[in-house]
């Protein structure tokens, strides 16, 4: 399966150190700074294929490592959840009352999950 050029990107800042230097550099190079491949090659010395192959393991050892410890999947489930919270919470806010002082609590320990 072909991930997105986003995904990839993320997974390498969560799994990057897993991989070869090598591997991580062709990533970095070629996903975050959007280099050819042909001018990733030039630049580490090797032949293009050779850049398409590196790609290619490093995608799919990225992968495995986001099956096996799920980093990133678990990431945007709390981002998703953070939002869903942040949206009960103002609407708690929005109503005043004795859940005002509940909905501030929310907001602040929010406020502190995102730093």
């Amino acid at each position: 399966m072909k991930k997105d050029p986003v995904t990839i990107s993320l997974l390498c800042d969560y799994y990057g150190e897993l991989l070869t230097d090598t591997q991580r550099r062709c990533i970095q190079l070629h996903y975050d700074q959007d280099l050819s491949l042909a001018e990733i090659a030039e630049r580490e010395g090797i032949s293009r294929q050779g850049v398409h192959a590196t790609l290619s393991r490093a995608g799919a050892a990225l992968t495995v490592y986001e099956e096996k410890l799920g980093c990133l999947r678990r990431a945007r489930a709390n981002q998703s959840a953070r939002e869903a919270i942040r949206t009960a919470a103002t609407r708690i806010a929005a109503r005043g009352g004795p859940s005002e002082t509940d909905a501030a609590a929310i907001l602040e320990a929010l406020s502190l999950m995102e730093d």
